[in-house]
């Protein structure tokens, strides 16, 4: 699991300086603190990383209690691609319970992502989808271009349905490192959306790091677990 903890650090990395804005004082968006707690946010965000590259089980906690100190200072920053890098490293901890968390987390990520596209598909395809595909690949038929869209939930959901599937679980992991490539590279040609390229990178990797080698079935995994762990895996899910 060092190769996730190690991507995901340079990944939560270079989203702060992507983001770099909104860990400092500024106008606008306008702060929205819960409580008020001014430090150089930027600075001990990236500190905290570099602890956990180093001392892992005593970094990550310390970088989940700056994320959410943060967090109260300002609830802007609490963004899914920021939680999803900090879950990542809580999951390459040696520990059965924090991987199958972390596992359940990811498994949540790709089927509700796809389940939110599809009740909102007509949203989806007409102000992000289609646009971005068009504008990265002009040369490409309308169709196609649809089809290419409109398969991207679908992808979401049928990699949740096949990593929770032990026997299906490589094919899923095939799946989602594709997927994640047409991403970036939609993203990357159409220049948009800076924040979320190291996300995306991150969660290839990651679906190799946690599913690839996993051979036990989900509640194989979960009933040696603690009580209160397995209800916190099962919650993630």
């Amino acid at each position: 699991m060092v190769l996730a903890r190690v991507v995901a650090v340079f990944g939560q990395a270079a989203t702060f300086l992507v983001t770099w804005p909104l860990w400092t004082q500024r106008d606008f968006p306008p702060e929205l603190p819960i409580i008020a707690i001014d430090l150089p946010w930027a600075t001990v965000m990236l500190a905290s990383l570099v602890v956990v590259l180093t001392s892992p089980r005593l970094g990550v906690p310390i970088h989940l209690l700056v994320y959410a100190l943060s967090v109260i200072d300002d609830q802007i920053r609490l963004q899914p691609y920021f939680v999803t890098m900090a879950v990542i490293m809580i999951g390459a901890l040696p520990y059965t319970g924090t991987r199958m968390f972390t596992r359940a987390y990811l498994l949540g990520v790709w089927g509700f992502s796809g389940l939110h596209k599809l009740i909102a598909f007509r949203g989806y395809m007409n102000e992000e989808a289609m646009p971005h595909v068009l504008s990265a690949m002009p040369w490409m038929p309308w169709k196609a271009a649809f089809v290419l869209s409109a398969s991207v939930p679908l992808m979401e959901i049928a990699i949740a349905v096949l990593l929770f599937n032990p026997r299906m679980r490589r094919l899923g992991v095939g799946c989602a490192i594709l997927l994640h490539a047409v991403i970036i590279v939609t993203l990357v040609l159409n220049d948009y959306n800076h924040s979320v390229w190291p996300w995306n990178v991150v969660l290839a990797v990651a679906g190799f790091c946690f599913f690839y080698h996993w051979t036990k079935t989900f509640q194989g995994s979960i009933r040696p677990i603690n009580r209160l762990v397995q209800a916190g895996v099962v919650a993630a899910l």
